[in-house]
């Protein structure tokens, strides 16, 4: 409609100031009614227009209303009267800078691609086998989640013979099998350690036993000693976890153990009052 418009407005303008002046080499039959007549330069056939000649059909609304109506705008533009922006106009007055939010928006895409682009890096460390000594596995099993340089209790129960260093007599062991379920009992206290190279890692623990001895029967002894094998007895043992501990603990145990042997009632062995039981029950209750 905004090109109806004008070329409406062209046609009225051409229409009311052409004049009737003589074109230089022109038919003068043909200038009437103040024709205008096109001049080929090249010496070409001249073309005469007739405005007065009737034209097709043009919609041309716009010129029935007030000029001060078509040309409503402060800047003299006309007003715009149809919905539709894809005219001659708005094409010829479009802004065409591009709008500060769009090129934030293309900034912040062209951001993420070059983010996304970036190649990953990821560091992984030579392949390493690890390394459990015998009595690392053994309590393990037990207490699956040690870690490494913390300390551990547990309780060592030989169930089918004397525990080592122990000469308790036939009929003692007969009567611990006959009150407790075991022949004796132990509490071990150790270390987890840890040492790693580039190529392995080897995992320990450094445990101590303590446990109460017959030496010369009834006397009894505090013994303490370092785990190896099976606890250096010859029967099969059974292991319980009693508790995670600190190292202040496990360096005052031996000085708790003597503590206990100080009194006279604890250097002979009675059933359930001075035994190997009650002796790892002192401890743990220290613990």
């Amino acid at each position: 409609m905004k090109i109806n418009t004008l070329f409406s407005l062209l046609l009225a303008t051409l229409s009311t100031g052409v004049t009737s002046t003589p074109i230089p080499n022109a038919d003068p039959e043909s200038q009437a009614h103040g024709s205008i007549q096109s001049i080929n330069l090249d010496t070409r056939s001249v073309h005469n227009v007739d405005p007065l000649r009737k034209l097709p059909d043009i919609h041309t609304r716009s010129l029935d209303l007030p000029l001060a109506e078509l040309f409503n705008r402060e800047d003299g533009t006309p007003r715009d009267d149809d919905d539709d922006d894809d005219t001659l106009y708005t094409l010829l007055t479009r802004d065409i800078t591009h709008d500060d939010d769009d090129d934030d928006d293309d900034n912040n895409n062209e951001e993420d691609a070059i983010t996304n682009l970036t190649p990953r890096t990821s560091s992984t460390s030579a392949q390493q086998t690890i390394e459990e000594t015998s009595t690392y596995q053994l309590f393990s099993k037990v207490h699956s989640s040690m870690t490494k340089d913390n300390y551990y209790a547990f309780t060592v129960k030989y169930t089918t013979g004397d525990g080592p260093g122990d000469a308790s007599p036939k009929d003692v062991l007969a009567e611990a099998q006959r009150d407790y379920g075991f022949d004796h009992i132990a509490l071990v206290v150790g270390k987890v350690s840890e040492t790693t190279s580039k190529k392995k890692v080897k995992r320990d623990f450094i445990a101590v036993l303590h446990h109460l001895i017959i030496t010369e029967y009834p006397e009894t002894i505090y013994q303490k000693r370092n785990w190896s094998g099976a606890g250096g007895g010859k029967s099969a043992t059974k292991i319980e976890f009693v508790k995670q501990t600190a190292a202040k603990k496990d360096a005052a145990l031996a000085a708790k153990a003597k503590d206990y042997f100080a009194q006279a009632e604890h250097q002979k062995w009675v059933a359930k009052t001075n035994d190997c039981l009650t002796f790892v029950r002192y401890l743990e209750g220290y613990l």
